[in-house]
């Protein structure tokens, strides 16, 4: 299977679950599905997923050693 095609056949299962109204565990025992393959793609076509990767910003931080605390208190206050 392609990539749009699990998307489509996923997509499918997560609409029958949502509109089953049973427990994830009840669901996937009717429908012949794995736990684990349905929380995966759960997670995957989350739109909170999805947002959280546009907004993501890449921080780095650095260790600074200060040996002067007259300049530790003035960095501080800034």
């Amino acid at each position: 299977m392609k990539r749009k095609e699990k998307e489509a056949y996923w997509s499918t299962k997560i609409d029958e679950y949502q509109k089953s109204g049973l427990a994830l565990s009840e669901w996937c025992e009717t429908a012949e599905v794995a736990v684990h393959n349905m929380k995966y793609w759960l997670r995957k076509q989350s739109p909170v997923n999805h947002t959280a990767h546009q907004e993501t910003q890449l921080i780095f931080c650095l260790p600074v050693h200060y040996t002067n605390l007259t300049l530790l208190r003035v960095f501080l206050m800034l």
